[in-house]
Protein backbone atom coordinates (compact mmCIF):
# COMPACT_ATOMS: atom_id res chain seq x y z
CA UNK A 1 0.00 0.00 0.00
CA UNK A 2 2.77 2.45 0.88
CA UNK A 3 5.04 1.31 -1.93
CA UNK A 4 2.76 3.08 -4.38
CA UNK A 5 3.42 6.39 -2.61
CA UNK A 6 7.09 7.30 -3.18
CA UNK A 7 6.92 10.54 -1.17
CA UNK A 8 6.30 8.57 2.02
CA UNK A 9 9.84 7.80 3.15
CA UNK A 10 10.64 10.46 5.75
CA UNK A 11 9.79 9.53 9.33
CA UNK A 12 7.25 12.35 9.76
CA UNK A 13 5.42 11.45 6.54
CA UNK A 14 5.37 7.78 7.50
CA UNK A 15 4.06 8.53 10.99
CA UNK A 16 1.31 10.72 9.53
CA UNK A 17 0.35 7.98 7.08
CA UNK A 18 0.17 5.33 9.82
CA UNK A 19 -1.83 7.61 12.12
CA UNK A 20 -4.27 8.29 9.28
CA UNK A 21 -4.89 4.61 8.59
CA UNK A 22 -5.42 3.99 12.33
CA UNK A 23 -7.89 6.94 12.50
CA UNK A 24 -9.82 5.32 9.64
CA UNK A 25 -10.39 2.35 11.92
CA UNK A 26 -8.02 -0.11 10.28
CA UNK A 27 -6.58 -2.65 12.72
CA UNK A 28 -2.88 -3.06 13.40
CA UNK A 29 -1.43 -5.21 10.61
CA UNK A 30 0.33 -8.35 11.83
CA UNK A 31 3.26 -7.72 9.46
CA UNK A 32 4.72 -4.81 7.49
CA UNK A 33 7.26 -5.48 4.74
CA UNK A 34 9.48 -2.48 4.04
CA UNK A 35 12.75 -1.49 2.46
CA UNK A 36 15.64 -0.25 4.56
CA UNK A 37 14.53 3.41 4.68
CA UNK A 38 15.27 4.56 8.23
CA UNK A 39 12.30 6.96 8.31
CA UNK A 40 9.95 4.13 7.44
CA UNK A 41 11.50 1.78 10.00
CA UNK A 42 11.29 4.38 12.79
CA UNK A 43 7.67 5.16 11.94
CA UNK A 44 6.70 1.48 11.94
CA UNK A 45 8.37 0.96 15.33
CA UNK A 46 6.70 4.06 16.82
CA UNK A 47 3.24 3.91 15.28
CA UNK A 48 2.71 0.17 14.92
CA UNK A 49 4.39 -1.26 18.03
CA UNK A 50 2.46 -4.56 17.86
CA UNK A 51 3.34 -5.11 14.21
CA UNK A 52 6.24 -7.27 13.06
CA UNK A 53 8.52 -5.74 10.42
CA UNK A 54 10.31 -7.65 7.70
CA UNK A 55 12.88 -6.41 5.21
CA UNK A 56 11.76 -6.77 1.60
CA UNK A 57 13.80 -9.62 0.13
CA UNK A 58 13.39 -8.43 -3.48
CA UNK A 59 14.80 -4.98 -2.64
CA UNK A 60 17.65 -6.52 -0.68
CA UNK A 61 18.58 -8.75 -3.62
CA UNK A 62 18.45 -5.82 -6.07
CA UNK A 63 20.69 -3.78 -3.75
CA UNK A 64 23.19 -6.63 -3.58
CA UNK A 65 23.08 -7.18 -7.33
CA UNK A 66 24.01 -3.55 -7.92
CA UNK A 67 27.19 -4.04 -5.87
CA UNK A 68 28.34 -7.49 -7.00
CA UNK A 69 30.34 -7.71 -10.25
CA UNK A 70 28.17 -9.10 -13.06
CA UNK A 71 30.38 -12.15 -13.68
CA UNK A 72 30.17 -13.16 -9.99
CA UNK A 73 26.43 -12.55 -9.61
CA UNK A 74 25.13 -16.05 -10.57
CA UNK A 75 27.23 -17.82 -7.93
CA UNK A 76 26.64 -15.13 -5.31
CA UNK A 77 22.88 -15.17 -5.92
CA UNK A 78 22.71 -18.98 -5.71
CA UNK A 79 24.59 -18.96 -2.39
CA UNK A 80 22.40 -16.17 -1.02
CA UNK A 81 19.26 -18.07 -2.01
CA UNK A 82 20.51 -21.22 -0.24
CA UNK A 83 21.29 -19.23 2.92
CA UNK A 84 17.86 -17.59 2.88
CA UNK A 85 16.11 -20.93 2.39
CA UNK A 86 18.08 -22.49 5.22
CA UNK A 87 17.38 -19.59 7.59
CA UNK A 88 13.66 -19.60 6.76
CA UNK A 89 13.55 -23.33 7.43
CA UNK A 90 15.28 -22.76 10.78
CA UNK A 91 18.30 -24.82 9.75
CA UNK A 92 21.79 -24.18 10.99
CA UNK A 93 23.77 -22.33 8.36
CA UNK A 94 27.52 -22.92 8.31
CA UNK A 95 29.73 -20.18 6.99
CA UNK A 96 30.99 -21.43 3.65
CA UNK A 97 32.95 -18.28 2.83
CA UNK A 98 36.32 -20.02 2.88
CA UNK A 99 35.22 -22.80 0.51
CA UNK A 100 33.77 -20.47 -2.11
CA UNK A 101 35.47 -19.10 -5.17
CA UNK A 102 33.07 -16.17 -5.09
CA UNK A 103 34.98 -13.15 -3.71
CA UNK A 104 33.03 -9.92 -3.41
CA UNK A 105 35.21 -6.97 -2.49
CA UNK A 106 32.64 -4.51 -1.15
CA UNK A 107 29.17 -6.10 -1.14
Amino acid sequence: MIGSQPAIRAAASCREFFHNIRRCGLPYPPLVVSDGALGMIRAIEKCLPRTARQRCHARKVRNLQSKVPEDLWPEFNARAARLLSASLAGASVKDSHSSSSCRIPSA
